[in-house]
């Protein structure tokens, strides 16, 4: 009714740029039109794609289902069929005998009944044009190509889009699923004063009920005007971790740690400290892995791990629990030093901390959570259990210990001035 038939539209190639074509070949979503310019090329999509859109979406509501089922003053469907119903006896009567008449008139007549078509054509008036309603419209937004979106056809209008162009596509039933529930989880996030989303069918049917806009929207066509502002290959930005596997943290943890120590090694703390807090961020959730837990677990090189809960079981061989706690112990030490450097003595002392879980007597963890404690001035003891721990663990002739008794030094004057503060202050509480 709305869209042009499908036969008459040729099939969308991103060879030929025509200004209106089918985007699936049933003609269930249509490109009606190219309302802005945009780049000679298309973007090539892969999985992991991203995708940087803004949309406004209308429907199409009949005139007669434009009241909401909700509304007392329109008649439901049941009450219209009940009021054109006829319970006298003597309707039933001459029902009953206009149906022998029919059927006596069919029979003299060659055998042959006339039969009333099933489609009589209407006139198309005002009345009989369903009314455009705006359903949505969203800010700018990124968007994943090929990860399960909640509303498929938008994908596949983005993929019939180059950058900077606004089109619009209309999508007919049951192309236009999943989109009441990307709306309504939208809007909820727009206004915090709604609640938590629901979990259950009722909850949702209560919450559909405040947004009578989209009753409809699941059978009815829906119209997507789709800006895309930018396309992005998954080599071009820097991803989410649920959208990334074991092994790609993993390959990516192992890239930065070069770029990382080069530039401690150069002083360059402000420019290593997003990358070091990216690897940790990427080792951490590596760590909770079934890959990672099950070389924990058991203690054992990959070739005796057969089997794994991760998703890609090819991902087996790609890291030993040696080589795992080497790159976390040393990503870890290198954050603790820059941001220790940098006076972010709290991140400093997480990372040693950290460290420590895994090696007890790390040197450089101790000595620089030391350091951040006597720094920050507080948990004074924290500190001087860790230099107890370097006093007894190196040997007279480390050159270490050099440093540890200039900080042992630091930590007994900022012990003094602490108790000195502690004692004026008790002092003034007592002479009140």
């Amino acid at each position: 009714m709305l869209a042009p038939q499908p036969s008459e539209l040729p099939v969308w190639t991103p060879t030929v740029i025509v200004p209106r074509c089918r985007v699936t070949p049933d003609g269930g979503i249509v490109k009606m039109q190219n309302l802005t310019t945009a780049s000679e090329q298309f973007p090539v999509w892969e999985r992991g794609s991203n995708a940087k859109i803004a949309y406004t979406a209308y429907t199409f509501i009949p005139h007669d289902l434009e009241s909401t089922p909700n509304d007392p003053s329109s008649p439901s469907p049941v009450a219209k069929h009940e009021c054109h119903q006829h319970n006298s006896s003597s309707d039933k009567i001459c029902c009953s005998n206009h149906e022998n008449e029919h059927k006596h008139d069919c029979s003299s007549s060659h055998g042959k009944c006339h039969q009333e078509p099933d489609i009589i054509p209407l006139p198309i008036t005002e009345q009989s044009k369903p009314k455009r309603v705006k359903v949505g419209e969203s800010s700018v937004f990124e968007l994943r190509m090929g990860m399960k979106f909640s509303v498929p056809a938008m994908e596949e209008c983005i993929k019939t889009m180059r950058v900077g162009e606004t089109a619009k596509f209309l999508c007919l039933p049951p192309y236009t699923d999943g989109y009441v529930q990307m709306e309504l989880a939208l809007r909820q996030e727009r206004d915090k004063s709604v609640g938590s989303a629901p979990r259950c069918a009722h909850g949702f049917a209560s919450l559909l009920n405040q947004h009578k806009d989209l009753i409809h929207v699941p059978t009815t066509p829906l119209e997507f005007e789709i800006t895309l502002i930018d396309a992005k290959s998954p080599k071009d930005f820097e991803r989410e971790l649920w959208e990334m596997s074991s092994l790609e943290k993993w390959n990516e943890a192992v890239a930065k740690r070069v770029s990382a120590k080069e530039l401690c090694q150069a002083g360059r703390w402000n420019e290593a400290l997003p990358i070091l807090k990216r690897s940790v961020i990427l080792l951490e959730s590596l760590k909770t892995s079934s890959t990672i837990q099950d070389l924990e677990r058991e203690k054992l090189r990959q070739d005796r791990l057969s089997e794994s809960t991760d998703s890609a079981t090819t991902e087996l061989d790609f890291v030993t629990l040696e080589d795992y706690n080497e790159l976390y112990i040393s990503t870890h030490l290198n954050h603790a030093l820059c941001t220790l450097k940098l006076g972010d003595y709290e991140s400093s002392i997480l990372s040693c901390t950290a460290v420590i879980t895994r090696d007890p007597n790390h040197v450089k963890a101790r000595f620089r959570r030391a350091k951040a404690y006597i720094a920050i001035g507080r948990d004074l003891e924290l500190a001087e259990q860790d230099i107890y721990v370097l006093k007894h663990t190196l040997q007279d002739t480390d050159d270490t210990l050099a440093d540890i008794r200039r900080e042992e030094t630091l930590l007994r004057q900022k012990k003094l001035a602490w108790a000195a503060k502690e004692r004026n202050m008790y002092a003034g509480i007592l002479t009140k």
